[in-house]
C-alpha cells in the first residue's frame, strides 16, 4: 500500500512540474493567473461528472462533508494556483516555485502543533535537507520584491493546509472522482466570482490557448489531484508533502528541455540534495 502510494505521489507531482511550463505559454497568448486557474477547474468538470456515472457514484455529499470540501477546495484549489501563478509575474517562475515548496515545513509544523503528530528524527532530517535543497534552486536577486515573495510563500502555506485537511478530516478516503469534483466545482464557483467582481477574466483567447488550458486541466485538477489524493490516503500528508517535492526537480528539467532555462550546477545539486531526502 505505502509503495502504492509512493508511485502515486511521485507521478502527482510530476504531473505538476510539467504544468508551468504550459500556464507560460497561455500567458504569451492573453491569459491572466485567475483565468488560467478558473479553467483549470472548470475545464475538468464534465470528465469527473461522467466518470462518477459510468461508477454510479452519488453526486450528493453529506452535510459536513460539503462544508469541509468547500474550505478545502478555497484553500488548494483557488487561493494556492491564484497566489502561485500570481507570484510569477513579480519574482519570476524560478523563485516563485521555490518559495512555494516551503510547504512540506508547513504541513510537518500544521501536523506537529494542531494534531500532536510525531514527525521522529528522520523525518525532520529528512526536511531540512528537502529545505536545503530547494533553496539552491532560489534566484536571491528576486527576494527584493515582497509582493511576490509574500504571494509564493502564502501559497504553500495554503497548499499544506489543503494536504493536511484531505488527510485529518477523512476527506481523502472518499472516492477521488468525488473529491476532486466537488473540489474543483468549488474553486471555479469562487473564482468566477471574483473574476466578475474584479472584471479580470479573458475570455477573448486563441484556441490554442483554450486547448493547452484543457491539457492542463486534465492534467493537474484531474490525474494530479486524484493521484495526491491516493498517496495522502496511503502515506499521510507530512510524508506525502516529501515525495512531493519530485515537483520541483520535474520544474527543473522540464525548464531546461522547454524553456532554454540553464541547468546550473546548484540546481544539479539541489536536486541530488532532495532525492536524498526522499530516500531519507
Amino acid at each position: 500500500m505505502k509503495t502504492a502510494g509512493i508511485i502515486f505521489t511521485i507521478l502527482s507531482a510530476l504531473l505538476f512540474a510539467i504544468s508551468p511550463v504550459l500556464v507560460s505559454w497561455t500567458y504569451g497568448w492573453g491569459n491572466n493567473p485567475l483565468t488560467m486557474v478558473l479553467f483549470r477547474n472548470l475545464l475538468v468538470l464534465p470528465v469527473l461528472f461522467v466518470l462518477m456515472k459510468r461508477d454510479h457514484i452519488a453526486v450528493r455529499l453529506p452535510r459536513d462533508q460539503f462544508f469541509q470540501l468547500l474550505f478545502v477546495a478555497a484553500m488548494g484549489s483557488c487561493l494556492t494556483p491564484l497566489l502561485l501563478y500570481s507570484s510569477y509575474t513579480y519574482v519570476g517562475v524560478g523563485t516563485g516555485t521555490t518559495l512555494h515548496f516551503f510547504y512540506p515545513i508547513f504541513v510537518a509544523l500544521f501536523c506537529r502543533f494542531f494534531y500532536h503528530e510525531k514527525l521522529g528524527q528522520a523525518k525532520v532530517l529528512a526536511l531540512i535537507l528537502a529545505l536545503t535543497g530547494t533553496l539552491f534552486f532560489m534566484d536571491f536577486s528576486n527576494l527584493k520584491n515582497l509582493a511576490g515573495v509574500a504571494m509564493a510563500l502564502a501559497s504553500g502555506m495554503t497548499y499544506a493546509f489543503y494536504m493536511v485537511l484531505l488527510e485529518k478530516k477523512g476527506l481523502s478516503r472518499l472516492n477521488p472522482f468525488l473529491c476532486s469534483f466537488w473540489l474543483a466545482l468549488f474553486a471555479a464557483a469562487d473564482l468566477f466570482v471574483v473574476g466578475s467582481f474584479t472584471d479580470v477574466l479573458c475570455f477573448q483567447q486563441p484556441v490554442i490557448s483554450y486547448l493547452t488550458m484543457i491539457v492542463i486541466a486534465m492534467m493537474t485538477s484531474f490525474l494530479a489531484v486524484v493521484l495526491l489524493q491516493k498517496g495522502i490516503e496511503a502515506l499521510g500528508s507530512s510524508t506525502a508533502s516529501i515525495f512531493c517535492l519530485f515537483e520541483p526537480i520535474g520544474s527543473v528539467i522540464c525548464g531546461a528541455l522547454f524553456l532554454h532555462e540553464n541547468l546550473t550546477p546548484a540546481k544539479i545539486l539541489g536536486c541530488l540534495i532532495i532525492i536524498l531526502a526522499v530516500v531519507l
